[in-house]
């Protein structure tokens, strides 16, 4: 039964639909929304609790009136101890009546309830457990009553219900606005220092925008009609089977497809990312790296920069030393950076496809990524950093060396 609400309780419930829907920091939403929220459900203490997917547990996201120490004890200690904890999680339910969940004979021989929450004195508790569209766990606002308090009435938890799916809604735009944010910036910064030609295009393979070595390099190809529209063919070509293969797919969420073909006289990888909007539509961008085949060095006597290979063969030594990647992790990584997908890996190495999956899960892990596309840029970043030092070696030597 909807509960029977005034008008100055509609308002609020209003602002407070309102405010899922157009603010994207998680902490300000959360902050905002446990403000408002005390209008229409009064409460003496009140948590917001973001899940982490990747480290599967909880971290603060706003509070009110609870305090460091009692937050720290609960994540820390206590929230392995709490029972309605395990229940929330095993639960596709909306929204848990402590009083309603657990019985008084187990609250007086559970630590949780004798320990932790005597000790802050919370008598009662109401949880709103929020929950993605896949069912995946989203966060946990938790508010809390003394004992000189009355429990939540049956309209409280009504509310809470009914604003469910509009806070779950929220963390999931927020969290897809934060994700894009971040890897835009990581983008862009490795777009500024890399030293090949690098052009983007859009979703009808239009340039968008070039590196300053891009703008030159095009400009050289002004003056040369026939190898300019080899260039734009041969890249635009890709580009389209790789969209086509893309939306035949129709997975937003996998890997993004990378390929390396030969071009002019050098070689082109061009990475398709896919971007998911709020409305879930999908809109494409390539990025395209040039690299142009470099004469020798005439002079012999100076030393030679190191090969790729040796380059690749360091950085899985450092995935190996500084993340205690096993070798079998390391042999998915290094294919997975080769293009190829996960039941073609599972082919090679006569694994199962669980066990793939079952490696990524735990390499990813080590290394703080959370797909392939983050671990792409991680390893983009490992290259143009090893050859800035390279060339400034080279260089250094060389001043050397006349001098």
């Amino acid at each position: 039964m909807e509960p029977s609400l005034n008008l100055s309780e509609m308002n609020t419930l209003m602002d407070i639909v309102f405010l899922f829907q157009s603010v994207r920091d998680l902490n300000v939403m959360s902050q905002k929304f446990l403000q408002m929220l005390g209008k229409i459900v009064p409460y003496e203490k009140a948590v917001v609790f973001l899940y982490q997917e990747g480290r599967r547990q909880c971290s603060l996201c706003a509070e009110v009136r609870c305090g460091g120490t009692m937050i720290r004890e609960y994540l820390s200690t206590y929230s392995q101890l709490d029972y309605l904890s395990w229940q929330i999680f095993q639960s596709q339910e909306k929204v848990f009546l402590e009083s309603s969940r657990i019985h008084p004979e187990e609250r007086q021989n559970a630590r949780f309830y004798q320990e932790f929450l005597r000790k802050y004195d919370i008598e009662y508790r109401l949880v709103l457990n929020s929950r993605g569209a896949s069912g995946t766990p989203l966060g946990t606002v938790m508010l809390f009553r003394s004992r000189i308090f009355a429990d939540f009435s049956p309209k409280e938890v009504a509310i809470m219900e009914r604003l469910h799916d509009h806070f779950s809604a929220g963390i999931e735009t927020s969290i897809r606005f934060n994700h894009l944010a971040v890897q835009a910036d990581l983008a862009q910064k490795v777009y500024k220092t890399i030293p090949d030609v690098m052009v983007i295009l859009d979703g009808a393979l239009s340039v968008r925008e070039g590196n300053e070595s891009a703008e030159r390099f095009l400009l050289q190809l002004e003056s040369a009609p026939a190898r300019q529209r080899e260039f734009f063919r041969t890249i635009r070509n890709c580009c389209q089977e790789m969209k086509e293969d893309g939306e035949l797919s129709g997975d937003a969420s996998g890997p993004p497809d990378f390929r390396q073909i030969p071009l002019l006289d050098g070689t082109a990888k061009i990475s398709m990312i896919v971007h998911p909007d709020v409305q879930g539509a999908l809109s494409y961008e390539f990025v395209v790296i040039f690299s142009r085949e470099k004469s020798p060095d005439p002079d012999r006597s100076l030393p030679t920069v190191p090969a790729a290979e040796q380059i690749q063969q360091r950085f899985f030594q450092t995935l190996r030393r500084q993340y205690s990647l096993t070798n079998r992790e390391l042999d998915l990584i290094r294919l997975a950076l080769e293009g190829m997908e996960n039941q073609k890996i599972a082919e090679t190495l006569h694994i199962s496809l669980f066990t793939v999956k079952s490696h990524f899960q735990n390499g990813y892990a080590k290394l703080g990524v959370k797909s392939r596309q983050e671990l792409f840029l991680t390893y983009m970043k490992y290259l143009i950093s090893e050859q800035f030092r390279q060339e400034f070696d080279t260089q250094t030597r060389k001043d050397d060396y006349l001098w």
